[in-house]
């Protein structure tokens, strides 16, 4: 997800800043890598405990996702800056500019 992100910012907000073996071909190339780590991770499928994990993940990663998407579809993206100022311990100011984040 960050590495399209890297992309679309670069892309969109940073147009004269974009370089596309930087911003483009080394998230390509990393997320190609990790998919490839992960289908070799579970092909063939590992014993009976170790099976399950693929999906549980799989429900982990979908359950914030959901989270996230609700969050925003009731306007609570400061929510989401506060959980990250607890996380990293830094000052947030939460502005007018900041709670229309997309």
């Amino acid at each position: 997800m960050s590495n399209f992100g890297v992309f679309r910012f670069y892309r969109g907000e940073r147009k004269s800043e974009f370089r596309v073996f930087r911003h483009f071909v080394c998230p390509l190339v990393s997320t190609l890598a990790l998919i490839w780590v992960g289908v070799q991770s579970v092909v063939p499928l590992p014993p009976s405990l170790l099976r399950y994990a693929p999906a549980l993940v799989a429900v982990w990663i979908g359950a914030g996702l959901l989270l996230l998407w609700y969050m925003k579809k009731r306007g609570r993206e400061p929510w989401l800056l506060q959980a990250g100022q607890a996380a990293h311990e830094t000052e947030i100011v939460i502005t007018e500019e900041t709670k229309c984040l997309n």
